[in-house]
């Protein structure tokens, strides 16, 4: 079964939501990026044997040649895999959207190091395990657990790259082995960048299938369809003949192809399931040296009723721990998430705290800016409370604020600022009636916007209003999603 874009959407969407869901990353996400792909890397040394690259398809076999021709030394392998893969090169948008989700688990061939780089700047903890040892211990706290089932570059050594490596795959990496058939069975993947040419791949789905027969899965895969401007008709003809009999070839093992036509399009399906898993999470936009005009009491009572509110309606909570303000939200939402049986606090609550300004003095805002980024773009909206900071003896509205709303508004996401708390939030406030019709609400929002500016209501007032607004931007997305839901279970 094909899957059209926006259904998969849907569905992968819900997955990770629920905690369900897994990556498989291959050589093409890095090839955006400016790495070589397998043909690349063997093509000097296809040249040294005196074979076409062009005519050759097993290039595992190529590799294996040329160890044999150097009396089983692979030095000039691993030269090439470290001047290949050891470089500075920049995770693509597509590696950022990946490393926003709330996504565990990731599978990967690739030995490079762009998907650590971009988990890193989200301020995630990663669990890398490329050899024996990794198994053997946890890192602590850890947001991401990244298996690299053929190693790493920084080892070369010790990847797997030759034939003879690939033969002794089962008996020497047998810990990779067992954890990826665990996660197929229990996790929805996605893979991405993957051609199902890997013999690993193709051994573990075999066994899987043999032991537990047809997997349901369903796992998906994007794939792009050949192209006819590439081919003679009859080429053409004949490769999109094969492209048809390898999917449904793959429906046996439960996987799901995902058609498109560009490889443009992953960046905007990685962007809408971005989108729909953003609509259980709210970012928290805060700083305050003075807390007129509702006073310090008022404002904290406010934000810890609100962080509360919010887990209990079933929204996570994402902050960058201002002090004050931001501290009170968190513990509400603390508070929430002991009350509830079966919640555990460090699945509702997101706290990333701005990294250190490790970098130059030129480089702190850039630096700044992409955190705020990361956060914001993990959210369906965020909340304006207060927003101001003293210099110089003044109380000034806080920029980092402004820069936050300004985020949220590039990104596409709904600002709720709160004008009775005053201050950087009071301005964003007017900023979005003023030019209200650019923000597309639904017109049931406009009135609560109202309430957000109207001093003579209460904590609890402001703090529905504030629901009633989440409710009403996220409906028809969480409409949706249920409704995605539904058709799994009735088709299961």
């Amino acid at each position: 079964m094909t899957y059209s874009k926006d259904t998969f959407c849907r569905i992968f969407a819900d997955e990770v939501l629920k905690g369900k869901s897994a990556l498989f990353i291959g050589a093409g996400l890095s090839a955006a990026a400016g790495f070589v792909d397998w043909k690349g890397m063997m093509r000097g040394i296809a040249d040294d044997l005196k074979l076409d690259i062009e005519k050759e398809h097993d290039l595992v076999a190529i590799a294996q040649y040329h160890v044999n021709s150097l009396n089983m030394d692979r030095s000039t392998l691993n030269e090439i895999l470290v001047s290949e893969f050891i470089r500075d090169a920049q995770p693509t948008e597509n590696h950022d959207l990946i490393a926003s989700l709330p996504i565990e688990t990731v599978w990967t061939t690739n030995y490079d190091h762009l998907i650590e780089k971009a988990f890193e700047r989200c301020g995630k903890r990663i669990d890398r395990k490329y050899n024996r040892e990794h198994f053997s211990r946890s890192v602590r706290g850890r947001d991401i657990v990244l298996f690299k089932m053929h190693g790493d570059a920084e080892s070369p050594d010790d990847v797997v790259i030759t034939k003879e490596d690939y033969e002794s795959y089962e008996l020497q990496r047998e810990f990779f082995m067992r954890h990826l058939q665990g996660d197929l069975i229990s996790k929805t993947f996605l893979f991405l960048g993957f051609n199902f040419m890997d013999p690993n791949i193709d051994y573990v789905l075999g066994r899987l299938r043999i032991l537990f027969g047809d997997l349901k899965g369903p796992h998906f895969w994007i794939v792009k369809r050949p192209s006819p401007g590439r081919h003679k008709d009859e080429e053409w003809e004949y490769e999109r003949r094969k492209f048809q009999y390898r999917i449904k070839d793959l429906e046996r093992y439960g996987i799901h192809a995902v058609e498109i036509d560009d490889y443009a399009e992953i960046t905007t399906i990685l962007r809408t399931i971005q989108k729909y898993v953003a609509t259980r999470s709210v970012f928290i936009s805060t700083s305050a040296s003075q807390y007129e005009p509702l006073g310090k009491e008022k404002v904290f009572q406010l934000a810890a009723s609100l962080g509360e509110a919010l887990i209990q309606n079933g929204y996570n909570l994402v902050s960058a721990m201002s002090p004050g303000i931001g501290d009170q939200v968190v513990t509400g939402a603390i508070r929430a998430c002991l009350k509830s049986l079966g919640q555990k606090v460090e699945e509702r609550i997101l706290l990333r705290p701005f990294p250190p300004h490790d970098c130059s003095p030129d480089e702190v805002p850039a630096t700044l800016t992409f955190y705020r980024r990361s956060l914001i773009s993990t959210c369906s909206s965020t909340i304006f409370i207060a927003g101001n900071k003293q210099r110089s003896n003044r109380i000034m509205s806080a920029q980092g604020v402004h820069e936050e709303f300004a985020l949220t508004k590039a990104l596409g996401r709904i600002p709720i600022p709160l004008a009775v708390s005053g201050h950087a939030a009071k301005e964003i406030w007017d900023s979005v009636q003023e030019r209200w019709d650019d923000w597309g609400l639904p017109p049931q929002v406009q009135a609560l916007y109202q309430q957000l500016a109207d001093s003579e209501r209460n904590v609890d007032q402001w703090v529905q209003a504030i629901l009633d607004i989440l409710k009403a931007v996220n409906e028809p997305e969480l409409a949706v999603l249920e409704n995605e839901r539904n058709q799994n279970r009735c088709g299961s």
